[in-house]
């Protein structure tokens, strides 16, 4: 049996393949995967979290985000930046963890050989 079907599709509007796309807040336009990766600036909901409230950005609305979508952009930029804080105080925690890791390894090391 053969049927006709209408379907709605959506495409990307830098190199048109229909494909799910993700839009920019700002303006709108829509890039497929590949093109979000290289076009699109990602910005997460939570510190902690991923997911489908996440936001993008085309480059010129990052820099300059028109005024529906001032307040949110805002918002997640400060996420972003609690992102890289929570992030470099692991690295400097992990940092010191290995230095006090390491200096007991010695400390057991030079007992066992009788170095003390």
């Amino acid at each position: 049996m053969k049927k006709m079907i209408e379907k709605e599709m959506t495409f990307c509007d830098e190199c048109e393949k229909g494909d799910y796309v993700y839009k920019c807040m700002g303006c709108g336009i829509e890039y497929c995967y590949d093109c979000r990766k290289l076009l699109l600036k990602e910005y997460q909901h939570e510190v902690y979290f991923t997911g489908s409230g996440d936001g993008y950005f085309c480059k010129d609305c990052d820099i300059n985000p028109p005024a529906k979508v001032k307040k949110i952009h805002s918002l997640y930029k400060a996420v972003e930046m609690l992102k890289n804080e929570v992030s470099g105080y692991y690295n400097i925690t992990q940092s010191l963890t290995n230095r006090i890791v390491v200096k007991l390894l010695e400390e057991e090391y030079d007992k066992m050989e009788g170095r003390e």
